[in-house]
């Protein structure tokens, strides 16, 4: 029986199997064109931007939660990624400038959802949480 769920899963999946399967593609032909694995990166970051948007919309909070922090990381990667794959294009000069307030952002978050962790077990070590 075909419900509003499984409707919502397969369509979901035809795009990222798709996006998936044009990754591999250029990730493997990079030796042709260099600019094409700067294309293969950025379609798999919009393979996981798709899949943890996915995860949101099908309710998986418990999920989001940890995957928020890789989401905005992704998300903030997206244009400098397109850039650098433009000016692979087009032979201009490379610069990862536009890199350096993503990893910042990420740097931070990371932290954060590392101590967080911590906190989380050490407690349940201690209170016999879990």
């Amino acid at each position: 029986m075909l419900t509003r769920n499984s409707l919502y899963v397969i369509l979901f999946a035809l795009p990222v199997y798709q996006l998936m399967f044009y990754t591999v593609q250029l990730l493997t032909f990079k030796r042709s064109k260099p600019s094409l694995m700067f294309l293969g990166l950025l379609l798999l970051n919009m393979t996981l931007l798709l899949t943890i948007n996915t995860g949101m919309h099908l309710g998986y909070l418990r999920l989001m939660s940890v995957a928020g922090i890789v989401f905005g990381f992704l998300l903030l990667t997206m244009m400098p990624t397109y850039y650098t794959y433009i000016c692979f294009v087009t032979e201009r000069k490379k610069t990862l400038l536009y890199h350096i307030g993503s990893s910042i952002i990420f740097r931070q978050r990371f932290s954060f959802l590392l101590a967080f962790f911590h906190r989380y077990f050490f407690l349940s070590k201690i209170y016999g949480m879990c």
